[in-house]
């Protein structure tokens, strides 16, 4: 699957969309495509990476004074939901090196670290002028990317004479649904069929253009 597809199918915003290209550059070639594996690797390891950086300026911050200390439990809270979901997205980056080739294997994995997002978010909800609120918003929004596209494991397609959509329709589609529902997100009737259309195969593109 290449990087604009896969990030069609499982972005439901222009502003999630952008994030997924800026985190899926194109590998081998323009339109190259590659196992959705990879791609979900690559967001989880792009989100690890982004919390190493939260935790390393929330800790210059505390240490350098620029919190009063009324305001060190909030952030010290925020830091635990961080260690959880490093933890947990860690974990889901070794399942994704190790073969593992199922979405549900991953889940548990996923949801806890959108969990710990969610945490730091809950802390941080009255110091919207705080660096750490923004920066935690933006790491909720690599986690929400990278539980997206591991929820599209497996990749490979199950055709027959009478399939029309590859293996990653009903996969993908619910719980890209799911996953937006519980974090207060909605996609419309609208979003939604143009995903389905999105994981129709190749030779039927042309059936769909004529109902788009």
């Amino acid at each position: 699957m290449t990087a604009e597809r896969a990030c069609s199918v499982v972005c439901g915003t222009r502003h999630m969309r952008e994030l997924c290209l800026r985190t899926l550059p194109p590998r081998g070639g323009v339109g190259a495509a590659v196992p959705v594996t990879r791609h979900a690797m690559v967001a989880v390891r792009t989100a690890l990476d982004s919390y190493t950086a939260t935790a390393a300026t929330t800790a210059s911050l505390i240490d350098g004074g620029a919190i009063p200390a009324s305001d060190k439990a909030a952030y010290g809270d925020c830091m635990v939901g961080y260690g959880r979901a490093r933890g947990a997205m860690a974990r889901v980056a070794d399942d994704l090196a190790g073969g593992c080739d199922r979405a549900a294997d991953l889940k548990p994995g996923y949801t806890v670290g959108l969990r710990g997002m969610d945490r730091c978010r809950r802390s941080m909800f009255n110091y919207p002028a705080s660096p750490l609120y923004a920066m935690n918003l933006a790491d909720r929004n690599r986690t929400l990317l990278a539980a997206l596209l591991c929820s599209l494991v497996p990749a490979p397609r199950v055709v027959t004479s009478q399939s029309t959509f590859d293996s990653t329709t009903k996969i993908g589609l619910t719980s890209m649904f799911v996953i937006y529902t519980n974090l207060g997100e909605t996609l419309d009737d609208v979003a939604l069929d143009k995903k389905l259309f999105d994981t129709v195969l190749d030779r039927f593109l042309s059936v769909i253009a004529g109902i788009e």
